[in-house]
Order: C-alpha cells, then structure tokens, then sequence
C-alpha cells in the first residue's frame, strides 16, 4: 500500500512537478521548504521515504539528512537527494545517509520505479526488525517461564542447558533429536513416538523414535506390518484438541483409540501387545496456539510418569525454540530475497546508466551529423549515418526488450505457458527475421530440422531465447561466415544448436559467461555492443522449462550453444 512522502524544496515549482509525479503513483506528498518545517513534518507524518534538495532555505541538505537520521524512529526511513551538482555532490549525499541521488531533469518512470524500490526495501528490513524484537521478547518469556516453574535447582539447570542446546542447533528436525534424546535419558522403559504435525492440511508422521532397540523395533514393524515411521495419517480433532493445551495427560483408553483410518487397528493392538505397554501418555509441542507436533509415551514394565512438571516446561520451550527456528529461516529466505531485489535493483541501474544511454548517445551524434550533412548537400555520408543510427537504434531495442523480460523473471510476473510447438515453423520464422541482419555482413543461416518435431513449450520464451543465441551468433561471426541451426530428436527430448564458425571464447571470457555486470560485454566482430544480459535469460528460461544450456567453445573457432526440451506427451 503507498505511504506518504515529504519533498523538502526550496524551488516551489520544481517540488510542486515531483509532488505530481508522486502524486500519480498514489503517494501521499508533504512540502516542505526549511530544516524546521522538515523535522516537523516528520514528526507528524512519519514518512516512508523523504526527498531532500541538496541546498535548502539558510541550511545544506546533508546536514539535515544527519539530523534525521540521529532520530530513532525514522533512521531507516530511506532519503533521496535531488541537486544539479556533480559526482563531488553525489559522494557528500551518500556521506550524509542518502540511499539514491536524481539530477533533473526527472524521468518520471526511472523516478517512481526507484522510490518503489528504496520504499520496498525499507519495508523489509522494518519487518525484519520487528520480527527480531518479537522474537527477543519471545526467548525473555521462555526465562520467565523456567524461572516459574522450577522447582528445584537440578531441573532448572537442566532446563538451562537444554534451552541454550536447543538454540545452538540448526532446525527443528535436529531440536527433534535432540527432545526424543533427552527425553529417553530420563524417562526409563519408556517408547518416546514424536509426531510432526501439520494443521494445514490435517496430517501428521511419526519422525522420532526413541526407547527402543532397533532389532526389537524390525521385530515390532514385522509382527505389526506396518512402519510407523514410513505413513502419514490424518489428524483427529479431538485429540488435537487435548493436545493444544501443552499439559500432559495420561490417556486412559489404549493405543487403539489414537487410530485413525489410515492406522489400522489390529496393527496398534498388536504393537501394544508386543511391546507390553503400560500407560499412555500424550503432550502436545505448541506455541502461539499452533500446534506444531505431538508425543507419545508408551511406558512399560508398571512404569508411572510422575515428572510431569519438568516435561512441561522443557516442551515449552522446546515449542519456543521451534516457532523461533521456523521464523528464522522464514526471515533468512525474506533476507535473501531482499538481498536479490536489492542486487536486481544495482544491476538495472548499471544498465541504465551505461548500456542503454550509449546508443542514444550515438544516435543523438550522428543524427546531428545528418542534418549537418544534409544542410551542406553532402548525401555521401547521409547513408552511413543513417546506417549507424539504425545499428544503435535496434542495439538500444534489443537491449530494453531483454531488460523488461529480464525485470519479469526478477519480479515473479513471468508464467509459463506450455503449449505444442511444431519446432520446425518456429525456427523457420526466426531465421527469417535475422536473414535481413545475416546478410549485412554476407552470413548464411542454414537449417538443419527435423520437420516433425513437436515439442511442448512456452512459444514466446522460446522465441526470446532463439532470438538471442542467433543474435548472438550473428555478432560474432566474422562476414562470409555460416551459422546453423540444427534440431536432434532424442528419445525423450529435442536438442537444439546454433553453431558459428566465429570468434569463439577465451577460457577467460567463458568461466564469466553467466557473470552479470551489465557493461563487460565482448564487443561483436563489427564492434557491435551487448550488455550480457540476454544469455543469462537463456540459461533462466531454459532451466524453466527442464532443461540445460550447454556451451561449447574454442577461441578463434567458433562456438556452440545447445539446449533440450521435452517432447510432446513427455
């Protein structure tokens, strides 16, 4: 949902154009012109994302960015500068706490599209915080409640240590191990059965048992023919019920009664029977109200639990430590994907910044070259500009096309949608679209298809992959050169090359060929320019679909790229 912003201007007309554009993409906009109406401003509003001048009514913008962020509850809040001064400008706003730097005139797209992604980021990291506070507060009660229920220094030590242990492993299948383990050391001729649950869909498994000699526990799965451990089951209400309560309970009817109708009966009388169980006894491992497992304890031999205070208050914290397990690795993957986002957002503004203004460059050069010629009646020249600002042109084209695909991919907008393909008609129009481009520097594209290949894919990534590999194949061949486009038909799959006779690769260039860093390109045989990027779609696109893309490549002698898809019906 969009927040508010506060411009802090001291050009009226500039800050009230910003405001429009904001304004636009549905943020709420705050003017202010002086460092104390900025501080007030914040204050009151709590902003998402402030946008200073770097000069202001009798004050810098740097220093009052280092104002705001000495106050606690907005040092997050992400600041962008605007100012028409120069990269020494630039260095003293990102000194001063700034996230992003805007020399007018504005873009308004780049502009929402940045303020977008500074505010997304900020998001996450405010959330993380939070969740992190949560979480302390959480680990602050679990003390608390050791310190409750202790009764006795021996408990409470071992309560201690098991807690820190708890917190030292890594998930909760090894906190699992580390419960039935503990457990069994002070719960004598007892069987210890730990039941991961999942309320979502109303299953349940056994994942731990302990108490039991493996020999004797083969001997049990036999007579039994079943393995508790290799079956899911679905979960009885009632018994999620008593087990939500974290209480243990001695459960006075057999083991029978846990059965469900994926646990045959029989098969639980026989096991009772078998291992000569005593008593039951059943607790459930929760936190937050959500049930995460169970466990069950089959005593034998007229054993009677009578710890039931100590094995509450370790499952307690057991059930914290769980919960904090799980939202840590929740958090890692929120982490992660924040650290892509913010590693998308580096590499678009890389591209931006160098590849995509080059040819603009070029073709705002030579179209002043043009006129120039045309104005001196000097048409010699006019077909070579005219050729160059074409070659620009559909450089800068090509380039976008393959930014916006890639921004799909990044933002998980892409979908694929599989479809049967006659593989043949589609290389055909692919090669007949780049013919035109092969022949400006005499390169024949030859064919070489099964006709009746019929493949089950995505048409339009596929076309966006050919495109590139025969792009490519097109820019690194020398003229007269030849490329072919050959089709395999496998058992399973198609195989599908493009071969040139070009410049091939250093073993340099090749180990960084997946390496995105948006201006490192190898320039074409005709210094025709890249960015890297369209490769590294195919490989994306590819892996999609199943498949792999495989190069092979010598310097000086061309290069082949392959890749499979599955056939129809595979």
């Amino acid at each position: 949902m969009p927040g508010s912003i506060i411009i802090a201007h001291d050009k009226s007309a500039f800050s009230i154009y910003l405001a429009e554009i904001i304004q636009k993409a549905g943020y709420i906009v705050f003017h202010t012109h002086n460092v104390q109406e900025t501080l007030q401003s914040t204050e009151i509003n709590n902003p998402e994302l402030l946008i200073l001048a770097t000069n202001l009514q009798k004050s810098s913008g740097f220093d009052l960015c280092k104002k705001l962020k000495g106050i606690e509850e907005i040092r997050n809040t992400p600041v962008i500068f605007i100012s028409s001064e120069n990269e020494p400008a630039k260095e003293l706003g990102f000194l001063a706490g700034g996230v992003d730097f805007i020399t007018p005139p504005v873009n308004p797209k780049e502009f929402i599209a940045r303020i977008r992604t500074h505010i997304k980021i900020a998001r996450g990291i405010k959330t993380s915080e939070a969740e992190s506070q949560r979480l302390l507060a959480e680990i602050k009660d679990c003390r608390k409640v050791e310190e409750a229920l202790l009764k006795s220094e021996k408990k409470f030590k071992l309560l201690s240590h098991s807690s820190s242990k708890m917190l030292e492993l890594p998930d909760p299948n090894s906190i699992y191990k580390y419960i039935s383990s503990e457990l069994q050391s002070h719960l004598p001729n007892t069987i210890i059965i730990i039941v991961s649950m999942n309320e979502a869909n109303g299953e349940g498994q056994a994942i731990e048992i302990a108490g039991i000699d493996s020999k004797f526990y083969e001997f049990v799965v036999s007579v039994a023919g079943i393995n508790p451990l290799e079956r899911k089951f679905k979960l009885m209400p009632k018994i999620t019920e008593l087990l939500r309560s974290g209480n243990l309970i001695e459960f006075d009817q057999r083991l029978e009664a846990l059965c469900g109708e994926d646990f045959p009966v029989y098969a639980a009388r026989i096991i009772e029977k078998v291992v000569g169980m005593n008593k039951l006894y059943l607790i459930g491992i929760s936190h937050n109200n959500t049930l995460l497992s169970s466990i069950h304890f089959i005593t034998t031999k007229d054993t009677i639990i009578r710890d039931a205070d100590f094995i509450e208050s370790f499952l307690k914290i057991a059930g914290i430590v769980i919960q904090k397990k799980i939202a840590e690795i929740s958090l890692k993957k929120n982490e992660d994907k924040l650290l892509k986002l913010n590693a998308s957002k580096d590499k678009l503004f890389a591209i931006i910044g160098h590849d995509l203004r080059n040819p603009f460059n070029t073709i705002l050069g030579f179209t002043d070259l043009l006129l120039e010629s045309i104005e001196n009646q000097k048409l010699d020249k006019t077909e070579k500009f005219v050729s160059l600002i074409g070659a620009s042109a559909k450089s800068a084209y090509s380039l976008l096309q393959n930014l916006l695909d890639w921004a799909k991919t990044q933002s998980g907008q892409l979908h694929m949608q599989k479809e049967q393909i006659d593989l043949s008609e589609l290389i055909r129009e692919i090669c007949f679209v780049y013919n035109p481009e092969a022949k400006r520097k005499d390169i024949t594209i030859v064919s070489n298809h099964q006709e009746a290949s019929v493949i089950y894919a995505d048409s339009n990534l596929l076309k966006i992959i050919m495109r590139n590999l025969i792009g490519n194949a097109i820019k690194y061949s020398y003229r007269n050169g030849g490329i072919e486009v050959r089709t395999e038909d496998k058992r399973d799959h198609i195989k599908i090359s493009v071969i040139d006779n070009g410049i091939g690769m250093t073993e340099e260039v090749f180990n960084r060929l997946f390496e995105f860093t948006g201006n490192d390109s190898v320039e074409g045989t005709e210094n025709e320019k890249g960015s890297g990027l369209g490769l590294i779609l195919c490989k994306e696109f590819i892996e999609m679909h199943g498949g792999k893309l495989l190069v092979e490549t010598k310097s000086g002698k061309g290069s082949r790229f392959s890749f499979t898809l599955p056939k129809l019906n595979y």
